[in-house]
């Protein structure tokens, strides 16, 4: 069974066992099937349904959460968990189904916690769906007589790629400045001028939110933003005014860069050519939303130095040490938390994007290849995949993957495995051992200058580094 076929049998089967109750699908799972069907019928949209929603949320009219709670699992045998807070959403388990309830929302304050809730199961679904943010979204499906409810015209802006507030209800969340984005990232629409006014006047609330909601926002663009939509998905948000919220993205902006190298011109057509290249060319070729987060924020965030670093020198355009500006970690330690490991993997990546050129360029030897993986804990794959949306990030001038090619020959000649970091041979009790050394400050400096020689080439194996231990450290 789909869940398409669950979440019909879920609302025929309350419609039965609870007379007057109407299950209506809602929210992103509606839009997502209107927008890919072929047409609006019942056939092609129960088509869309299965194939494009990862998840469904069910809004409940006409009862009260107690009794849906017993209807499902004495008619339907379906177990809930109770979730939510401030109003009841039964998640069923086992199943991508979320169950709600109409509901008002009133904002009380300026935080964005500050909402008073009132569920009424005797709402129509016209009024409740003015909670929603944009018509698109403000459109239900009648599970149980294939109809689709769209009071707020939606339909309409779907048909004419354009994205409108519901009501005036919409500037009582600020964190719809970030959806607006995410929206127009993915699916190209157009923001109204009321879209925009309304934001416009949101911006210095959003700078109140939690960097989780704000984050979830951020994730879902990397995740979800089409390739030919993220110069309208940012041109938006400077047009709103969120410039100051994110100035190490719209400094780009202006920035110019040495023709020769970047005949695409100023720095922010740069970045939204490589973020073309990542969300085209490479995000779905990773592995799992991990190594796609981390390689895409990187990609984003990669010439954030260029900002601060770029002059001229001998009549030259130059950004030396851009890769090496706090910029990149600033920005990430405002979407997540500073302790996440995450931010460090993203800034190794932006620290190393431009040595991969300098050593093919080098003829670097092994010496500095294995330095260079292991700066990156080993993940020369991840930064493989920088480097090449970098490459591609300067049209009209073709990628040229010629360092790639090389740096992955003398990774495999020297035998380093993929995903692995270099680790020290010589360890503390070897030098116990060797030595007779007893712990002591000089251990670090020895295991230091050990480690080096090793990343030199000096020995490869345990064998080897005894050795070497023996003949340069005597007791």
């Amino acid at each position: 069974m789909t869940t398409t076929d669950m979440v019909r049998k879920i609302a025929i089967g309350l419609a039965e066992a609870l007379p007057g109750c109407k299950v209506v699908s809602v929210g992103g799972s509606v839009r997502d099937a209107i927008i890919n069907a072929n047409t609006l019928s019942k056939e092609d949209l129960i088509t869309s349904f299965n194939q494009y929603p990862k998840d469904f949320d069910l809004e409940v009219f006409g009862t009260h959460p107690p009794l849906v709670k017993l209807a499902l699992k004495e008619y339907l045998g379906l177990e809930v968990e109770l979730v939510g807070r401030h109003f009841p959403v039964y998640k069923v388990k086992g199943w991508d189904i979320d169950i709600a309830f109409p509901r008002k929302e009133t904002k009380t304050g300026p935080k964005h916690t500050d909402f008073i809730v009132d569920c009424d199961p005797n709402m129509s679904f016209e009024e409740a769906s003015l909670r929603r943010d944009f018509r698109f979204n403000a459109i239900g499906y009648d599970w149980v007589t294939d109809v689709i409810l769209d009071p707020h015209h939606g339909l309409d802006d779907i048909r004419d790629r354009v994205m409108d507030p519901v009501s005036e209800k919409f500037k009582e969340d600020a964190l719809r400045v970030l959806r607006a984005f995410k929206f127009i990232a993915r699916y190209g629409f157009k923001p109204s001028v009321k879209t925009i006014e309304y934001c416009k006047n949101m911006i210095e609330e959003l700078k109140a939110y939690p960097r989780e909601r704000v984050a979830e926002e951020w994730h879902d663009f990397i995740f979800n933003g089409k390739a030919e939509h993220v110069s309208e998905a940012f041109q938006f948000l400077k047009v709103a005014g969120a410039s100051e919220l994110y100035p190490e993205i719209f400094d780009l902006d202006e920035v110019l860069q040495d023709p020769q190298h970047h005949p695409e011109g100023k720095v922010g057509v740069h970045r939204d050519l490589c973020l073309y290249h990542f969300m085209h060319s490479v995000r779905n070729m990773l592995e799992n939303d991990e190594e796609r987060l981390i390689v895409g924020y990187a990609v984003l965030t990669h010439d954030f130095g260029k900002a601060t670093e770029t002059r001229i020198e001998d009549g030259k355009l130059i950004a030396h040490g851009h890769e090496d500006s706090p910029l990149a970690r600033k920005f990430m330690e405002r979407l997540m938390d500073p302790a996440d490991i995450r931010i460090d993997q993203i800034e190794k990546l932006v620290k190393s994007h431009m040595r991969p050129v300098i050593l093919y360029k080098a003829k670097a030897g092994s010496s500095a290849v294995r330095r260079l993986v292991r700066s990156v804990d080993g993940r020369i794959d991840r930064l493989f995949k920088v480097v090449e949306c970098d490459q591609n990030g300067r049209y009209p001038r073709l990628a040229d993957y010629s360092a790639i090619y090389w740096l992955n020959d003398e990774v495999n000649k020297l035998g380093i495995k993929e995903k692995e970091t270099i680790k020290p041979i010589i360890k503390g009790r070897h030098i116990i051992e060797h030595l007779k050394l007893n712990s002591s400050p000089r251990f670090g400096e020895i295991l230091n200058q050990i480690f080096e020689a090793q990343l030199d080439g000096k020995f490869l194996d345990e064998a080897g580094g005894i050795e070497y231990l023996k003949q340069n450290y005597k007791t």
